[in-house]
């Protein structure tokens, strides 16, 4: 403390704020997704995958940001003024009818009509399941129930954030909108407002729509780079055993998440023998002897993985013979 006692009571006092926004944000009905971000680590020839933690720092200046793009969002919009907000629209009826759908196969039922959901509805959905072992897969199955932010010339309101107006504004050296929505705000305060209109009335839906795409291509990129990553990774631990959660079921087969965010598939073939049965109102593969379903908790052997397609395939520990080669250790 000693070190930093010309910033500790500043700091203090703004991580007291943090508590009061992030509070303040709860009771208006923002959605805190657990969102487990991988954390790819490379030394020369060696990688690590772990999931990313996050910090009261972090969690600081998150809070800040979203404040000050809040306040920049307002401003110009109840100004009247061109701007690329950022915007969540809430889920189509179709995906709501499937979240209701999976999660009354994993036991958990709701009354949310399919053209009515809020966010406070979904923020208490995973409040209710945040103890139990549902809930990894309960939050992710809600994360791909929603869809997808993007930039917009309207202001189309932000359903995640629970915020009526939002924009991108706190790095406008690393993302093209915020940058556009700094040059627009300065020329607003200055008062330049018909120049405003004649360069970027237009040119907001331009950019908009451009940044999207690029956004989306971007975000390919980082998932098939961080796949790549993760089938090196298991490709170096075939035989050995982890534990995991069932994550997708499908009439092939079903995935399985590590604890450190890499996935797997366990082929049906690959399951005990048996006549499988694939229920897709309920997620789950069956046989009259055994049953695998959303959300179960297995423990797997690494059986393969082919860099090439960054496809990781898993079998279950207990079809594993024990050989002392394939299961080498527990992780």
């Amino acid at each position: 403390i000693d070190e930093y006692k010309d910033v500790y009571e500043t700091i203090m006092l703004m991580n007291e704020l943090r508590r009061i926004l992030e509070e303040k944000r709860r009771v208006d009905g923002y959605i805190d997704l657990d969102i487990k971000e991988s954390e790819i680590e490379i030394n020369g020839d060696d990688i690590n995958v772990s999931v990313h933690q996050s910090n009261y720092a972090t969690r600081l200046i998150e809070q800040f940001m979203i404040s000050a793009n809040e306040e920049v969002a307002s401003f110009l919009c109840y100004g009247n003024m061109p701007c690329v907000y950022r915007v969540h629209e809430k889920p189509t009826p179709e995906k709501t009818e499937q979240l209701k759908s999976s999660l009354k196969a994993m036991g958990v039922n709701v009354n949310w009509r399919k053209d009515s959901v809020y966010p406070s509805d979904l923020q208490k959905l995973l409040a209710d399941c945040e103890n139990t072992r549902l809930f990894p897969v309960v939050n992710r199955t809600v994360l791909k129930s929603l869809q997808k932010a993007k930039y917009s010339a309207l202001n189309l309101g932000h359903f995640g954030l629970a915020s009526k107006c939002y924009c991108h504004f706190t790095s406008p050296i690393r993302r093209y909108p915020d940058l556009v929505v700094h040059r627009i705000l300065k020329k607003a305060l200055k008062g330049d407002i018909v120049p405003l209109f004649d360069l970027y009335e237009d040119f907001c839906n331009v950019a908009a729509e451009s940044s999207s795409k690029k956004e989306r291509v971007a975000d390919e990129l980082e998932r098939s780079v961080d796949d790549l990553y993760k089938t090196q990774y298991m490709s170096e631990r075939i035989g050995e055993v982890y534990d995991g959660v069932i994550s997708s079921v499908l009439a092939s087969g079903f995935f399985v998440e590590l604890e450190n965010t890499c996935e797997g598939f366990v082929p049906i073939e690959l399951l005990p023998h048996g006549e499988y049965t694939f229920d897709k109102e309920n997620m789950c593969l069956s046989t009259y002897r055994r049953t695998y379903r959303l959300g179960d908790k297995v423990k797997i052997c690494v059986a393969a993985a082919d860099i090439a397609t960054r496809r990781v395939d898993f079998l279950l520990a207990s079809s594993v013979k024990n050989d002392g080669k394939r299961n080498k250790k527990v992780r």
